[in-house]
């Protein structure tokens, strides 16, 4: 790189200015002659180089041509060639140009490169030369030319097919080969003229000729066959071509052999070498594609180490002992470096077999290849009684196997090996089928066989019959034998005396049984026959159900189920059952049940409910009440029926008044009474009832009354609590010091009001307080826990948490809209939990798409907001989106707090969207149609 530097006046003033890149100076090119772009034009397809009496054309490219070059002179060997054309340069510093020329016809048979000198002042003496690396072939067609022989190669054993491409002079000439100084005799060379060999009908119709494969295979007597006998028929132009054929000769030692071919005179003669090689050593490698396949699959193989071959008949190809036919084999190629085939796999049985290649000529050279036939119809498991058996050995196994087997197939044809997973138990066990039978129909197998004992955990069960190769596998799972009692459960829990209803009894850690018959069940003091029980039994569960059997005769309260497996009677599950009296009468409650009397001299009075004694209208005087033996006791302690409330076959109700104990005790004391009708009738006294009032101390603090009883698991609504005998310090305190337990759920008190009782130092608390919410129903007995005192006092009864109802959607209005613009909608829904916190509590989508909630309303609007209730929800729908679309689509609803339970209006029921772009029916004006 140089400056550039310019002086000028600006005016009078000299000025200097410098240009900012400079100028920067291009080294002179070198000529270039790129090979890859020498073509001869004229050359004709049988010659093997271009003519020394022929000009022919030849295109070529000079690179790095320097612009405004004078001239250029191309030479050949020396020869000066005539330049024909040249394309013209172009670029500002160097260029490739295009030139033809044709050949000089002065040259002597040889190989020459061309040579081309560019003249221009640039170069170094005017000058520049460039040499072509590739040389062009010059040939004298009047003395005969080896245009190919092929293979070069041969084995020792001889027999190889050598092909000659050869020119020949013009006329009538004689054909003369000597292999190592050996003549070929004039009649064992086979030869034909090289235009007809390019023909490929006449090459397809002599390579198919019997001559060709027993040429090959050395079977032939002669060496060739004599194809065209006269030679002046080769004669084409100015000369000829033609393809020879002979065999090479057996040879005692390997190199190089000497080929010479004479056609007619002393100077016409072409030569090559053949080269003899070795027989190969080592093993034999082969490499083959694919490893396994269906019969007629096609399979590749290439052979290391291997003899030369020259035709597949030479080949000896066995698969499981059954020996290939040519027509199976192909011979891909066979040289100095591998021998490549291809082969067909017969129709055979599946399975792993063995491909053995060998070549006749040295058999010792032996390939093995391991190959896997698949079945074309593997055997397949159509059902197995049970994938499951226990450890100990006694459970049998029936499997059904498409395609396994024949019709002669028998126990001592198969084999079965049962191999644990179990680290413990690595040895395969043997066994022998039951029984075998074969159904030709379907293809059909059906086995039988008993499990060995094993470790628990699963197991490979191997089914084989040697003799057709069929073979399969599948998994069983052992099962530790269930030992000790077995835990069971029945549902339901209680049922009518009469009988007829239907127990079901849940056994686990039972052992599986087949049926009834191998069960035995007793409802009390009834044993049950099989056909009354249905039994279905699994590794997991066994399940019993039956109806229950008439036992109203002794009308029991409760009996035990008992359920024991025939031959396992010390594992026995049990359950006990509830017996509800169809005659009998039974306590409705007691309220209060909890009393406290103010001195040895107080009365309280009790109500006392008792159903189905049977008979309305009665009075006072039909019942009689008496003290339980564990009251009779308490001094003092009674209870008399002051009136009947009320009398109906259903219910009675008695207004009974109750003593206080002589001697009052600082303890808790459980008083219990039989109400019985005087005119029972029964020998079970079934119209008797006994009812327990707890008596407790005088200062004792208690729960009277608790509402409600029992609510959905929900919660969250309100419940009163009424507690009793509390002191005068407490009531100075915030409702937050009471703690009530529901189970595992705590809540507090969310107000309190203390009235003073007729005792002046004692004071009732009425509590509110918001029930928890859970997640299944269940009962519970509630606990009070007041934090100043430390007192833990219990409801005097249960609390029942029930499954709440599945909301449900009653309306859509309107039920349809555009799907191009939004709808506003009025969704009433049922049976929703309570709303409190606005419409954040509630869940609406269309379609999975959420809508846009307006407002909502209770269709009652006297109840509390935190009940379940109906609610009018306004909303509007989505649209505008490629999820909605024309059609019926599906409204959801749900509670935020409660997603599980969710309304849903589907299909017809659904809100309808109308396509806006579509056509339809606005109106019909008129209803009168003519016939």
């Amino acid at each position: 790189m140089v400056k550039v530097v310019l002086n000028y006046k600006s005016g009078n003033a000299p000025s200097t200015l410098e240009l900012a890149n400079g100028f920067r100076y291009l080294s002179v090119p070198q000529l270039q002659i790129p090979d890859n772009f020498i073509q001869i034009l004229n050359q004709t397809a049988a010659s093997s180089g271009i003519d020394i009496t022929q000009s022919t054309i030849v295109k070529f490219r000079v690179s790095n041509l320097p612009t405004q070059t004078g001239s250029f002179l191309v030479s050949i060997g020396g020869a000066s060639a005539t330049v024909i054309s040249y394309t013209e340069c172009t670029d500002i510093f160097s260029c490739q140009v295009e030139v033809q020329i044709s050949t000089p016809t002065t040259l002597d048979a040889g190989s020459y490169s061309i040579t081309v000198s560019a003249s221009n002042a640039i170069y170094t003496g005017g000058q520049s030369t460039a040499t072509s690396t590739l040389k062009l072939k010059f040939v004298d067609y009047a003395k005969p030319v080896l245009i190919s022989i092929s293979p070069t190669v041969s084995r020792l054993q001889g027999g190889a097919m050598i092909v000659c491409g050869i020119t020949i002079p013009v006329g009538s000439i004689s054909i003369t080969i000597n292999i190592d100084n050996v003549k070929v005799e004039d009649n064992k060379v086979a030869f034909l003229k090289y235009s007809d060999w390019l023909n490929p009908s006449v090459r397809e119709q002599f390579l198919g000729t019997d001559f060709l494969s027993s040429f090959l295979s050395g079977a032939s007597q002669e060496d060739v066959t004599v194809i065209n006998s006269t030679v002046s028929q080769l004669s084409q132009l100015q000369m000829g071509s033609m393809i020879l054929f002979f065999r090479s000769r057996p040879a005692t030692s390997t190199g190089l052999v000497d080929v010479v071919i004479n056609l007619g005179q002393p100077s016409y003669n072409v030569y090559s070498v053949i080269e003899y090689l070795p027989d190969p050593t080592g093993d034999v490698q082969a490499e083959f594609i694919p490893v396994q396949g269906l019969p007629y699959t096609k399979v590749q193989i290439t052979l290391k180490n291997f003899p030369l071959t020259y035709a597949v008949t030479e080949l000896d190809v066995t698969i499981s002992a059954q020996q290939l036919p040519s027509s199976a084999l192909i011979l891909v190629k066979s040289d100095l470096t591998s021998t490549k085939m291809s082969l067909s796999i017969p129709n055979i049985l599946p399975g792993l077999r063995t491909i053995n290649v060998s070549n006749a000529i040295l058999p010792s050279r032996l390939a093995s290849i391991p190959f896997t036939v698949i079945d074309p119809n593997p055997p397949t498991i159509e059902s197995l009684s049970t994938e499951n058996v226990y450890t100990d050995g006694k459970d049998s196994i029936t499997v059904t196997v498409l395609n396994f087997g024949d019709v002669n197939v028998s126990t001592s044809d198969l084999s079965i090996q049962v191999q644990s997973s179990s680290s413990t138990d690595q040895t395969a066990k043997a066994i022998q089928a039951d029984r075998i039978t074969y159904d030709s129909t379907l293809s059909l197998s059906t086995i039988t066989f008993k499990a060995p004992a094993n470790s628990p955990g699963s197991a490979v069960v191997t089914l084989t019959i040697t003799r057709l190769a069929d073979s399969l596998n599948f998994v069983i799972f052992y099962v530790a034998v269930p030992t000790g009692s077995p835990t069971m459960t029945v549902q339901p829990t209680v049922g009518k005396d009469t009988g007829n209803v239907r127990v079901t009894c849940f056994l686990t850690n039972f052992r599986k049984v087949s049926g009834a018959s191998d069960i035995q069940v007793s409802f009390g003091s009834v044993s049950l026959p099989e056909t009354q029980l249905t039994v279905t039994s699994s590794f997991e569960t066994t399940v019993v159900s039956f109806l229950s059997p008439d036992v109203s005769a002794t009308s029991p309260t409760q009996v035990q189920i008992s359920v024991f497996a025939i031959g396992r009677e010390s594992q026995v599950g049990t359950a006990q059952f509830g017996i509800t009296s169809t005659l009998r009468a039974t306590l409705n409650f007691v309220d209060p049940p909890q009393v406290v009397f103010a001195d040895n001299r107080g009365t309280k009075l009790v109500m006392v409910s008792i159903a189905n004694v049977g008979t309305a209208g009665l009075t006072a005087s039909d019942f009689e009440i008496v003290t339980t033996a564990s009251t009779q006791n308490v001094p003092g302690l009674t209870a008399s029926i002051q009136q009947v409330l009320q009398s109906t076959a259903t219910t009675t109700d008695f207004d009974i008044l109750l003593t206080a104990p002589t001697n009052p005790s600082n303890q808790s004391l459980a008083a219990s009474f039989v109400i019985s009708y005087k005119r029972d009738g029964s020998a079970s006294a079934v119209k008797s009832v006994i009812f327990t009032v707890q008596i407790l101390p005088s200062d004792k603090v208690y729960v009277s009354s608790f509402d409600p009883t029992s609510y959905f698991t929900d919660g969250r609504i309100s419940m009163k609590i009424s507690v009793q005998n509390l002191p005068s310090t407490i009531i100075s305190q915030p409702a937050s010091i009471f703690l009530i337990y529901f189970g595992n759920m705590t809540t507090s008190a969310t107000s309190v009001t203390y009235t003073q009782s007729g005792t002046a130092s004692k004071y009732t608390a009425q509590l509110r307080l918001r029930i928890p919410s859970v997640l299944d129903a269940y009962s519970v007995k509630p606990i009070l826990k007041i934090n100043t005192t430390g007192d833990m006092i219990e409801f005097p009864s249960s609390f029942s948490y029930v499954s709440p109802p599945n909301p449900d959607i009653t309306s859509l209005k309107p039920g349809e809209g555009f799907t191009n613009t939004e709808t506003e909608i009025e969704v009433t829904v049922s049976q929703l939990a309570g709303i409190e916190n606005g419409l954040s509590d509630i869940i609406a989508t269309i379609t999975e798409q959420s809508c846009q909630l307006i407002s909502f309303s209770q269709v009652n609007p006297a109840l509390d907001q935190s009940l379940i209730q109906d609610y009018k929800i306004r909303l509007r729908t989505p649209c505008c989106v490629p999820e909605i679309v024309a059609g019926y689509a599906t409204v959801f609803i749900a509670h935020r707090d409660f997603p599980n339970r969710y309304a849903l209006a589907s299909g017809s029921n659904g809100f309808h969207y109308i396509d806006a772009s579509a056509p339809r029916v606005s109106s019909v004006v008129g209803d009168n149609s003519g016939a």
